[in-house]
């Protein structure tokens, strides 16, 4: 009997502990990962813009191959939408909310029996290619509270695995890129490649090109 009660008010004293950590620990998460990509940013850029290329590098595919993705009527840039089932990490969705080319990108993502929060990729330039920050943050329910610096860990590795998948793809692609340009007209970024053939490889450069 007294054995039952030690154990009890021991029990009993943890969860007072861990209600007032709750109490003071922050009520929002945020997790940041980066990584300098050697290539392209456009290359890099793409890859995340577009939902249906991070099947080429997300981490959570290698470890659960039981995920189905399906994808909206728009699958990249502003407006695009992506959910999936799996039985290991749940279901969800996402939704690019803003996409500036070369900058930002930013989405909200919805985790079954959770909340929604926010995430964002930042880009910028670098001598040699360009630097790719991941961040994820939102509130956190009070009884997850005594968990936030867990969070950084398991999320943290998670953006690592597939930060560092990202560069080894993106860095690996035969793809020519050293003449590659943006423009503006009338606010709308476009992307052009210079390049010059003889007149009867015109359709088979456009195919190499695009």
């Amino acid at each position: 009997m007294r054995m039952f009660k030690v154990f009890f008010f021991a029990i009993l004293g943890f969860v007072g502990m861990y209600i007032l950590a709750c109490v003071f620990m922050p009520s929002r998460f945020e997790v940041t990962r980066d990584i300098e990509i050697n290539t392209n940013s456009l290359i890099v850029f793409n890859q995340v813009n577009d939902f249906q290329n991070w099947n080429n590098w997300e981490p959570w595919a290698e470890m659960d191959s039981t995920i189905v993705n399906t994808y909206g009527d728009i699958t990249a840039g502003e407006g695009a939408y992506r959910e999936w089932t799996a039985e290991k990490i749940g279901n969800g969705n996402m939704k690019i909310t803003n996409s500036e080319i070369l900058k930002q990108i930013d989405f909200d993502i919805t985790l079954s029996e959770w909340c929604t929060f926010y995430g964002y990729f930042i880009f910028k330039p670098t001598e040699t290619g360009v630097k790719v920050s991941w961040t994820d943050e939102g509130d956190l329910p009070f009884l997850s509270r005594g968990f936030g610096p867990i969070f950084d860990v398991i999320m943290g590795a998670d953006f690592e695995k597939g930060l560092n998948n990202l560069k080894i793809y993106c860095e690996n692609l035969p793809s020519r890129t050293e003449n590659m340009k943006i423009i503006n007209w009338e606010a709308q970024p476009y992307v052009y490649i210079l390049d010059s053939c003889e007149a009867n490889d015109i359709s088979s450069k456009l195919g190499e090109v695009y």
